[in-house]
């Protein structure tokens, strides 16, 4: 191996020259190795692994139309049982069995109280169902419209029982069926509100990349609560098959036998489970908000706000579920003091009803704050998926109407282009190396992306004479899921950033770059925690060959910014193809030139992956929007429908740069080469429409508020708030706060 290594050296070449160069390539191979292993290891291939706390996306969703006919019915009965009130009963008394007047046996009469109350709630209860029923855009979102809906049914039951005329026709057995079909909606309720707070937990746990008991306990509560409805569900089914007849004609225990035994320990292990996990929900809440409160301390300015945002997240979380916990406890005290003790006074039977319709009310609350309603997210995330569902639409409509291109030969470079993605891997190991194993003197605060180019892809690649990313990945073809629109004068440090701060779902990459700088393992630990080493991305300073473009020549003589030395250019000797090298398209484009199919890879790539997604990376200055590929990138991607997201360094950056951003012109545009400019220009039909959809494309879809989000992906933002608070209580660091007001 050493013979051959040494056959390779060029005569004319310095053995320390050829070291630098076998080290470089020693490195590229190893990244490479690291790239195909965090490939294989991988949770999914989907690319979209969310790893080990991913919430459940499989959620249906269920079409507009059902929701807004689920919402009528709910007016509808909620009227009839108010018809029932004014016009049917005048008034009248009726127990649960048809009788004009409800008297207890020891001889109180509370029927009508029981009935009104119930028909009150139920049309209290109807236009918050209604509203979430509406309203409800996302999945998650009509899991809580669910939740209230069983909620109202739980309500219109009760209603129906003590109001019911036509109950007395039935028989004893026909009524107590009745009766346990009214509790599968207090039964369905209570698993819809475990599930609804498992995933708040899994959502926070995720982003934030730690495993709380929680996890562990809340899981095993659920475990427990379904193992009581079985045992009761046996205890009820041996009694009224085989018992001695201990439950009454009204209803009450009036004895007990053997089958009494497994309904006792059902509604033990109910109780026990049930309080289990109210306690360990309502800690967990009060813990997030801790943690808030913490990070809240140390913030300030529009970090500060965020921090404040992710408290009243928290709060209303603890809000919903303490109120739908403790009001159900109480209901659940009273049914078994009333129906299992046998203490059936009147005052008992007022104290046991009204904590039912209590909790209902609780619950209620609960939904609503578990909702968003009461903070402006319901409404601002339906106007959200409202745009979503448009672009899906389009996404799909512009899927079906794609065509490759007509040539063949440009098709062929086009699917080239399209299979030299990269790892999340293979780019952080790139990055450790740099001032290491090359690139020597490497500045993070001061080197862009373009001088990384220089000195650092471009040498490492010109043994193979190909793009860097083929060599990063062994020369396997790999497909991007997401390409990462980046101007090369953004510094190369906060081009990583980004890319890392995508994967951990983080809006703005300031503080991500105060790691890459500081603490760059933990920033690895929490990729490889997260299952991110895989996600696969399309950087254009990677994946276009260099060799075939600009590596000959420095026409502006550009010069490290540290040394001040101009960037030397490559003797690869490889042939150049610029946009008008022969052979020619009909249109006049090179077909061998690579730099002039980047909106027809991003354009193949979005119709044959509906995952396949946009990430800008901006600039501190924001110059990304004056060059002119970047922003025909943006065009192309939003007429394509795919998913865009925006990396900022930090919203002081976004404030500072917005009154210069209102007046974007695409006419005023700058390209490395004018020509460029003149052919984006020729294909924008429309130039004032296409700045307005630019500015919108800026202002109104990249940068959504947290009203604009769901609940679930609240908690995502709170957790990644309670991450970094966590990474600077354990590191005594509380500079990594004050980075994202640093411009």
């Amino acid at each position: 191996l050493a013979q051959a290594i040494l056959a390779q050296q060029p005569a004319s070449q310095p053995a320390s020259q050829f070291v630098h160069v076998l080290i470089g390539k020693a490195s590229a191979a190893m990244a490479a190795a690291d790239a195909q292993k965090a490939v294989a290891q991988a949770p999914c291939s989907s690319g979209s692994c969310d790893g080990w706390l991913a919430p459940p996306a499989w959620l249906p969703r269920a079409p507009i139309w059902l929701l807004r006919t689920t919402a009528s019915v709910v007016v509808f009965s909620s009227l009839w049982v108010w018809y029932w009130v004014l016009v049917a009963h005048c008034g009248g008394l009726c127990d649960d069995r048809g009788r004009v007047e409800i008297r207890s046996h020891c001889g109180h009469s509370c029927g009508q109280f029981f009935f009104l109350y119930g028909a009150m709630m139920t049309f209290v209860a109807a236009p918050v169902v209604c509203l979430l029923l509406v309203k409800a855009a996302s999945s998650h979102f009509q899991v809580v419209a669910f939740y209230a809906l069983m909620i109202w049914l739980q309500l219109w039951g009760r209603s129906v029982r003590f109001g019911g005329t036509w109950l007395h026709v039935l028989s004893d057995n026909q009524r107590n069926i009745l009766y346990a079909l009214f509790s599968i909606p207090w039964m369905t309720g209570v698993g819809t509100l475990f599930f609804i707070v498992l995933c708040r937990v899994w959502a926070f746990e995720r982003s934030a990349l730690l495993r709380t008991k929680a996890t562990i306990m809340l899981p095993r509560s659920v475990v427990c609560m379904v193992l009581s409805m079985a045992l009761m569900g046996v205890g009820l089914l041996g009694e009224n098959c085989f018992g001695e007849n201990v439950i009454g004609e009204n209803g009450y225990f009036t004895g007990w036998d053997f089958f009494c035994v497994p309904i006792l320990l059902g509604l033990g292990l109910m109780l026990g489970s049930y309080f289990a996990f109210a306690v360990l929900s309502c800690k967990f809440f009060a813990d997030v908000l801790r943690l808030a409160a913490e990070a809240a301390k140390v913030c300030e300015g529009r970090m500060l706000e965020e921090v404040r945002r992710a408290e009243l997240t928290a709060r209303l979380q603890l809000v919903g579920v303490a109120a739908s916990f403790l009001t159900t406890l109480v209901a659940f005290v009273g049914y078994m003091w009333f129906y299992i003790l046998r203490n059936q006074s009147h005052q008992d039977a007022v104290f046991s009803q009204t904590a039912a319709l209590l909790d209902a009310a609780g619950n209620l609350l609960g939904a609503l704050s578990l909702s968003g309603a009461l903070s402006g997210s319901l409404q601002g995330s339906y106007e959200a998926q409202d745009v979503e569902r448009g672009r899906v639409r389009l996404r799909a409509r512009m899927a079906k109407d794609w065509r490759p291109s007509g040539s063949s030969e440009w098709q062929r470079k086009v699917d080239e282009l399209a299979d030299r993605g990269l790892t999340l891997q293979s780019l952080l190991t790139f990055y450790k190396g740099l001032g290491r194993e090359y690139m020597h003197g490497y500045d993070g605060s001061r080197h862009t992306t373009a001088d990384v180019v220089r000195r650092a892809i471009i040498p490492l690649s010109r043994g193979a004479g190909a793009a860097y990313s083929c060599v990063m990945m062994g020369d396997v073809p790999t497909k991007p899921k997401k390409m990462v629109t980046h101007a090369w004068g953004n510094l190369f440090r906060n081009l990583v950033a980004a890319v890392i701060a995508d994967a951990l779902g983080e809006a703005e990459y300031a503080m991500v770059a105060y790691l890459l700088e500081h603490d760059v393992e933990q920033l690895e630990s929490w990729i490889n925690d997260a299952g991110k080493g895989g996600e696969t991305y399309w950087i254009c300073a990677f994946c276009v060959n260099q060799h075939r473009g600009i590596c000959g020549s420095n026409p502006y003589n550009d010069r490290d910014p540290v040394t001040g030395a101009v960037h030397e250019t490559c003797p690869c000797g490889l042939q150049k193809a610029f946009n008008d090298t022969a052979p020619l398209c009909e249109d006049g484009r090179s077909i061998d030139c690579e730099m002039n199919k980047f909106d027809d890879v991003m354009a193949m790539l979005a119709a044959t992956s509906k995952d396949y997604k946009q990430v800008v990376a901006i600039d501190q200055e924001f110059k990304l929007f004056t060059r002119a590929w970047c922003v025909a990138e943006l065009a192309t991607a939003s007429e394509m429908g795919m998913a865009q997201t925006v990396k900022v360094h930090s919203r002081r950056t976004l404030d500072k740069n917005t009154s210069w951003l209102g007046a974007l012109r695409i006419e005023e545009m700058r390209a490395t080469r004018p020509e460029d400019v003149a052919d984006i220009l020729a294909k924008i039909k429309d130039t004032v429409k296409f700045n307005l959809s630019l500015k919108a494309l800026l202002f109104e879809k990249l940068f959504p508020s947290w009203r604009s989000l769901e609940m679930t992906d609240q908690m995502n933002r709170a957790g990644r708030i309670a991450r970094w608070q966590q990474f600077s209580r354990k590191a005594g660091d509380q500079l990594v706060w004050k980075t994202s007001e640093d411009v």
